[in-house]
């Protein structure tokens, strides 16, 4: 049990008229009281091979005297086993570092995931509304047609060879063999266009060709 009570903890720290105190309330916890200064602050003070050190715990204002004599007891614990709890403070610092740096790193992955569709949208905004006489007008009503139905909201690094061929599957059966061509053809350079911006390792058309499908113009 430590020394003080909340109200002789206020009794002792309004003592403090000049310069600044550490009043001790044992196990290691000690509140700075600073004459002038309406902020005290509690401190795990120590000695760790010869060694003074102190350890900053919280405002008083933010961490009442059971919550400090908590943080006390818990860093006299890892004394007890040999360690350093500064050395302990910093490791769990790094860790926590190394782990919202992770945390920030996959948020950033999964902001620069793109859906099928938002990626027709950037080809068309970025490539074809420069290389393209109609912007692109032509390619988004086949994709509108014939792709976003079935892979719009998929991530485009998810999208699967399959999943391009059960598309161009799908024109060929109703009869338009030409269409399919067209379309394998601006699928493979969209995602080609994605490639090359590192939005996705892999060009789900790779390995599809028109023979497979459409077959050439006048072999339907």
């Amino acid at each position: 049990m430590g020394k003080f009570t909340v109200k002789s903890l206020e009794s002792a720290a309004a003592k403090v008229i000049t310069g600044e105190r550490y009043l001790s309330d044992g196990d290691g916890l000690y509140l700075r009281v600073r004459a002038g200064t309406a902020q005290k602050v509690w401190f795990y003070r120590y000695t760790m091979n010869g060694v003074p050190r102190k350890i900053r715990l919280g405002v008083l204002n933010d961490m009442g005297l059971a919550d400090a004599r908590g943080e006390a007891s818990a860093l006299s614990a890892i004394r007890r086993q040999g360690i350093d709890p500064v050395l302990a403070d910093l490791a769990a610092v790094e860790a926590k570092a190394v782990e919202d740096a992770e945390k920030e790193a996959a948020a950033a992955r999964a902001a620069a995931r793109l859906t099928v569709g938002a990626l027709l949208d950037r080809w068309q905004a970025d490539f074809l509304a420069h290389k393209r006489k109609d912007g692109g007008a032509e390619i988004r009503r086949s994709f509108v047609k014939d792709v976003l139905p079935a892979l719009g909201a998929v991530h485009a690094e998810d999208v699967s060879r399959s999943m391009v061929a059960s598309v161009l599957d799908g024109v060929v059966r109703r009869g338009s063999p030409v269409i399919a061509n067209y379309l394998l053809a601006d699928m493979r350079q969209m995602f080609e266009f994605a490639r090359a911006r590192q939005i996705l390792e892999v060009n789900p058309c790779a390995g599809l060709s028109k023979a497979q499908f459409g077959g050439f113009k006048g072999r339907a």
